[in-house]
């Protein structure tokens, strides 16, 4: 049995998915089944994934085409989870590229970490020209997710039986849905392991990006996904997500400032203690003026 199973969702990709199932295609470890989820396309996405299927399992890949007609990539991933394998499931995007790598890193981490039931590594972020490195640390992590977006699926691999045991992706999450299913995970107390700083992973944002880069007109999307999470993250630190709520406000204020306000008043009322509202209004200002790293400064204040 091949140890990964890799689970990708594809919506109207026809041409850029080629450029990612090639990164697939030239993977230096076989070990791993891959399953493609078409989720309802409308641009002959689907036939394209069959086309390029065939000559990939000439090279000896095993690959699976399954059809969702659910909206989303969540509910895509989840046929795709539900079809898996293997004993480890990996989640990738269908805009982002692995390097030749990837797949045999995280190999030669399961085989090093028997005991892990989550193992991360860095990925490179490319957004136009510049790109950055984006760190995974098993420290602290589910702060780091909802900050950082640590548990992103191009971020981790995770036992099957783990990912299924969380309760799978949540439909009714359209953004955000990574960080909401990576906060159950971690509410699990999973044993993580980070697998080392070789980057084998790019991640190419753009405007047709699965990860979206507008927050004012998803804003309704946005704070649903935070009331979402506050439910698995409990009382106690539930101030911290209305501070993510209040950071996220000040981006949409970047683009719509009477959507950002709207926010930050929702994330005010939903605050009991008087010295975080201070903090979220100090977070919403810095960040809407175009300031970053509103969390790492302010974090550290919250108690």
């Amino acid at each position: 049995m091949v140890k990964i199973s890799v689970i990708i969702p594809v919506y109207n990709r026809a041409e850029a998915v080629m450029a990612t199932l090639g990164s697939v295609a030239a993977q230096t470890s076989r070990d791993f089944e891959l399953i493609l989820v078409d989720n309802n396309s409308t641009d002959g996405t689907l036939d394209a994934l069959r086309r390029r299927s065939d000559s990939m399992a000439d090279s000896g890949l095993t690959i699976s085409i399954l059809e969702c007609t659910t909206p989303g990539a969540s509910a895509a991933r989840n046929i795709g989870l539900a079809a898996a394998s293997a004993q480890w499931t990996m989640f990738f995007d269908s805009d982002d590229l692995m390097r030749p790598r990837h797949i045999a890193r995280a190999v030669e981490a399961i085989d090093a970490n028997p005991k892990a039931s989550l193992i991360g590594w860095n990925i490179l972020y490319h957004e136009g020209t510049k790109a950055s490195v984006k760190p995974f640390s098993a420290n602290d992590l589910a702060r780091r997710n909802i900050f950082d977006g640590s548990m992103a699926p191009q971020r981790y691999c995770i036992r099957t039986d783990l990912a299924r045991r969380a309760g799978g992706w949540n439909e009714s999450v359209l953004r955000w849905n990574d960080i909401e299913y990576g906060q159950r995970i971690l509410a699990l107390n999973p044993v993580t392991v980070f697998a080392g700083s070789e980057i084998t992973v790019d991640v190419i944002a753009g405007e047709k990006s699965i990860t979206g880069l507008s927050f004012a007109t998803d804003a309704t999307l946005l704070n649903h996904a935070l009331d979402t999470i506050k439910t698995t993250i409990g009382a106690a630190d539930a101030d911290i997500v209305e501070l993510k709520r209040a950071i996220t406000a000040g981006l949409c204020a970047r683009e719509d400032r009477a959507v950002g306000r709207a926010m930050l008043d929702r994330a005010l009322s939903a605050t009991k203690k008087r010295r975080h509202r201070l903090l979220q209004r100090v977070a919403y200002s810095y960040t809407a003026a175009g300031g970053r790293g509103g969390a790492r400064l302010l974090l550290p204040l919250y108690h």
